[in-house]
């Protein structure tokens, strides 16, 4: 692996492992749910994976690539990256939907775990310790920041659903996919 990839496996695993830890905790804190939701922004980037991707595409169709990789490239791949190749936006487009996916599920299950435990105590006093009383504070203390993170979410799957061109685009290329697999 190259040294300027830039996905860093050693990151990746301290975040797996930072958020594993989180989740099973029985006492989570919004300080922890924020730590990760931060790193998992800065860590999981696909954007620069994308740009070596169209810099490697590019190369393979100047005239005169000359790298080992171009050179290699079977037939069938070579179609597929001219769909990349021709459409360049849209790559940029699905790598950042990645990434906000990427993003949102791990806010979503942060938040889930985050909140699971008002379920069990939130409904009855009797047995309450002053921890518990601690974390429903941290609750109504950061409940103004929860339900936005839920509407921005809800916000953006609302814009997604309304985008046809993205859609149409990965057709084209499932269309054109299939149609060369189908010749074989």
């Amino acid at each position: 692996m190259c040294n300027d990839f830039p996905i860093n496996a050693k990151r990746i695993a301290k975040l797996y492992e930072l958020t594993s830890d989180y989740f099973s905790q029985i006492n989570k804190t919004y300080a922890q749910l924020l730590q990760i939701r931060k790193e998992t922004a800065i860590i999981v980037q696909l954007k620069e994976v994308y740009r070596q991707l169209l810099d490697i595409t590019r190369k393979c169709f100047q005239s005169e690539a000359k790298d080992d990789i171009c050179k290699n490239l079977p037939k069938e791949i070579k179609i597929i990256l001219s769909i990349y190749n021709n459409k360049p936006y849209l790559i940029d487009q699905i790598l950042s939907m990645y990434d906000l996916g990427i993003q949102e599920m791990v806010d979503i299950m942060l938040y889930t775990a985050y909140l699971a435990r008002t379920a069990v105590i939130a409904d009855y006093s009797v047995g309450r310790e002053e921890k518990d009383e601690k974390y429903l504070e941290e609750i109504r203390d950061h409940q103004k920041e929860t339900i936005e993170f839920m509407r921005k979410i809800a916000q953006i799957n609302k814009n997604l659903v309304k985008s046809t061109e993205l859609d149409d685009y990965i057709d084209e290329i499932e269309d054109s996919n299939r149609s060369m697999y189908e010749q074989k």
